[in-house]
């Protein structure tokens, strides 16, 4: 589905709109997959059952907000939860949940399905999608940027010949090879002194290089803010003069609030879920996130 859009987009002959959308692409595979590493499931036969990746758990949350779980022809399915009418604290207990084959069935929540939220807020990680268009727009300023602060100096041809001569010698001088043009009448020019080298022009500006360094250390601190949000305080090279030690510290801190109340819903959802369905569900932070935790609770 991604490659056929990508397609489409080639073939309206539009490079800048193709490279965005490269870039937006890229960019948001990058977030999601660091957001789909934070938690570890381990959900018994679900590995087995020809119905949806665990990965798409956590896609699902990020992206929508809420799932549910429920048992369709006897197998847990997961998919995409909406709630329909009025119920207890304003959701509606009926739960309408949409699976990615295109079906969607109707269930009732805490009966036969187990609603499931990504965060307190019951909402989509729509920072992810923040971060994707400030690290896109970073990306085309400095591809801009790279190609505009290039030496590239352009000849200037004063008849069709010479360009033709010239076009041929540029041509052979990218492989390596040397080359020559020839003139009729070089020798009178020399000696009456009528010879002029060619004229060169550069269109870009190679000084503009000297900014390519701001938009890579702004592109470093958008990838530390999202990660520090996400459970890893990362400490770079661009520490800010003002910053001291104990404010780097406290970042690893600040960087479990969100995550830890992530970790929470999930629990919850499947503390009901096992009990509904008398399964045996668990959740807790993946590797990388379970070093960073024990190594903040080892510096407090």
């Amino acid at each position: 589905m991604i490659f056929d859009s990508l397609i489409l987009t080639a073939s309206e002959k539009n490079k800048a709109k193709f490279n965005k959308k490269i870039y937006n692409l890229s960019n948001l595979a990058d977030s999601q997959n660091l957001v789909n590493s934070i938690f570890s499931h381990s959900i018994e036969g679900m590995e087995k059952e020809e119905k949806i990746p665990i990965g798409t758990i956590e896609n699902f949350l990020s992206n929508e907000g809420v799932i549910a779980f429920t048992k369709i022809n006897d197998i847990m399915s997961v998919g995409v939860a909406s709630f329909t009418g009025v119920g207890k604290y304003g959701f509606g207990e009926d739960v309408n949940i949409s699976f990615l084959d295109g079906t969607i069935v109707t269930k009732r929540n805490g009966v036969d399905c187990v609603v499931m939220f990504n965060n307190n807020t019951m909402c989509p990680d729509f920072d992810l999608f923040r971060y994707n268009k400030l690290m896109t727009e970073i990306d085309i300023s400095l591809d801009v940027l790279i190609k505009k602060s290039r030496f590239i100096p352009i000849p200037v041809a004063k008849d069709r010949n010479t360009k033709k001569a010239i076009d041929e010698a540029l041509k052979k001088s990218e492989i390596g090879q040397a080359d020559s043009i020839f003139s009729d009448n070089i020798l009178n020019e020399l000696s009456d002194g009528s010879y002029r080298a060619i004229e060169m022009v550069n269109l870009n500006d190679v000084t503009a290089s000297q900014y390519i360094q701001y938009l890579t250390m702004l592109r470093t601190d958008l990838q530390r803010w999202l990660f520090t949000k996400y459970g890893l305080a990362l400490t770079t090279v661009g520490k800010l003069a003002q910053q001291s030690t104990d404010e780097i510290n406290d970042a690893d801190i600040v960087a479990h609030v969100y995550i830890d109340e992530m970790l929470k819903q999930r629990q919850d959802a499947y503390a009901v879920i096992n009990k509904l369905f008398d399964t045996n569900y668990t959740v807790d932070f993946s590797e990388c996130w379970k070093i960073a935790t024990n190594e903040m609770k080892e510096g407090d």
